[in-house]
């Protein structure tokens, strides 16, 4: 059984592919918090309605005592303390973390707490957790060396979707496209994404335009800041899709800016399409992926430093050729979704053979 809050975004989609893939009737999600993503219409899914913690506590023992799953995963903090406090005893517990938390490291009193706090949790209950990254779990504030279970793509179906007829895609006449798929919010930080662009266009004699595919809270502020910067005609809001990858297929770079990632899917996708990517650092794939092999990663997350690394690449073809042939190569070769799969089974398998 899995436990988590609902989005469009990487968590998610593990959460589906994991599903998905275990024989009909053997697994379900139970979904605490509704934030908007699609949830694919053959699985085993309960949407909690209701908020508040009471509400949303019983919800997990309902659906626990009701399912009787050999396992709860959860995926997220309230997702933990939910299945802590009510998933029957005896029930192996297994957390993956998703994301580089800025309150691992924050020194708040706050932030102090929340760790401690969710340590205690997990040592209480035994929580197996896992990183998706071995990023992530080199930052974790919990002692232990957690198993890491890198996410993996179904690139059989981003082939697929990326060639799938239907979906109307703007002329970009003979411009140069940049695209970056995410999240319209603060963590992605497309606000530096917008502000290299307009400096790439002082400098480029080629025209340009950007493709933001993505919703999110900064929509207005990012719309307006595109006004300001006077690029307003050349960057296209195109808001949540769910296929970006048609979009991804006629565009000639990927542009990622995020603060920080505990994996960065969205930027693992455009890759193994074979797009040329720049990337700042932060966290996730970034600190296992090769500067100048791979990738163009931009250590500092300033916008003369992305712009410098855009045009970069747009002036020099062989280079974008090779790091499209080498990144598409090596992310196909590495992050498999049979991998995932395998190993999360694996998991469940060992879980379930331990003593409780």
């Amino acid at each position: 059984m899995h436990v988590v809050h609902w989005s469009n975004g990487g968590l998610s989609k593990l959460v589906q592919e994991l599903a998905a893939r275990c024989e009909r009737g053997t697994a379900m999600v139970l979904v605490l918090v509704d934030n908007g993503g699609e949830i694919a219409p053959d699985l085993d899914v309960t949407v909690v309605r209701r908020r508040g913690f009471i509400a949303q506590a019983l919800a997990v023992r309902r659906a626990a005592r009701e399912f009787r799953p050999a396992v709860v995963h959860v995926h997220s903090f309230t997702p933990l303390l939910m299945a802590v406090v009510m998933a029957p005893r005896g029930v192996p517990l297994i957390r993956t973390v998703h994301n580089n938390y800025p309150y691992f490291t924050s020194t708040s009193p706050l932030a102090r707490f929340k760790r401690a706090f969710e340590g205690l949790l997990q040592s209480w209950r035994g929580v197996r957790v896992v990183a998706i990254s071995a990023d992530v779990a080199a930052r974790l504030p919990w002692r232990g060396d957690p198993p890491v279970i890198d996410n993996g793509i179904d690139f059989d179906m981003v082939d697929r979707a990326a060639m799938e007829p239907g979906t109307a895609i703007p002329d970009a006449d003979d411009s140069f496209v940049i695209a970056c798929v995410g999240r319209l919010e603060e963590q992605k930080n497309c606000e530096l994404l917008l502000r290299a662009f307009a400096l790439v266009g002082r400098e480029s004699q080629r025209p340009l335009r950007l493709w933001l595919i993505g919703s999110g809270s900064q929509l207005e502020a990012l719309q307006g800041l595109a006004r300001t910067l006077g690029i307003e005609t050349r960057v296209q809001f195109f808001g949540h899709s769910k296929n970006p990858y048609v979009y991804l297929q006629s565009a000639h770079l990927y542009a990622s800016c995020s603060r920080y990632e505990g994996f960065n899917l969205a930027l693992v996708e455009a890759m193994s399409l074979g797009l040329p990517a720049v990337a700042t650092r932060s966290g996730g794939v970034t600190e296992s992926l090769v500067d100048g092999r791979d990738l163009s990663i931009v250590d500092r997350h300033e916008p003369d430093a992305v712009a410098q690394a855009i045009l970069a690449l747009l002036t020099d073809a062989g280079r974008r050729d090779r790091l499209a042939a080498q990144g598409r190569a090596l992310v196909r070769g590495r992050y498999s979704l049979a991998r995932m799969v395998d190993a999360y089974q694996s998991l469940y398998v060992a879980a379930c053979a331990q003593p409780r």
